[in-house]
């Protein structure tokens, strides 16, 4: 993963999704500290970042790919990385990452990344 030893982890997302940039975005501005890196899957060389990882994984799910190497894609990708962030959205972050609510989660994840472009037009995100 990138050579910054203060960044925490990397968010990979789907740079023409209005709604994942709306998250990245909206992450962005609780990042204080600039823990977690950002990064649009078409703007990246994925192998560099996590060996293995592929387009064709990007382009169907978030990832979050923790400073030790570790990958975790979906909702719990988004717990994981919210948990990094100071305040209540670590806290929450930190409660949603459970084993059992993040698997619980994954559907409710998987339905809106099947629909994240017709959600972001819906929610007028640009």
């Amino acid at each position: 993963m990138m050579g910054n030893s203060s960044i925490h982890g990397t968010v990979i997302y789907d740079g023409t999704c209005n709604l994942c940039h709306a998250f990245a975005e909206y992450s962005k501005h609780f990042d204080n500290g600039q823990e977690l890196l950002f990064i649009p899957y078409q703007h990246c060389d994925l192998s560099s970042i996590s060996p293995g990882l592929t387009t064709d994984m990007t382009s169907k799910s978030i990832f979050f790919i923790r400073s030790d190497g570790r990958r975790l894609s979906g909702a719990r990708a988004i717990y994981e990385s919210w948990k990094t962030l100071p305040g209540l959205m670590g806290v929450f972050g930190a409660i949603m990452s459970f084993s059992l609510i993040s698997v619980m989660s994954e559907p409710l994840y998987r339905v809106v990344a099947s629909r994240r472009h017709y959600l972001s037009r819906r929610f007028g995100l640009k």
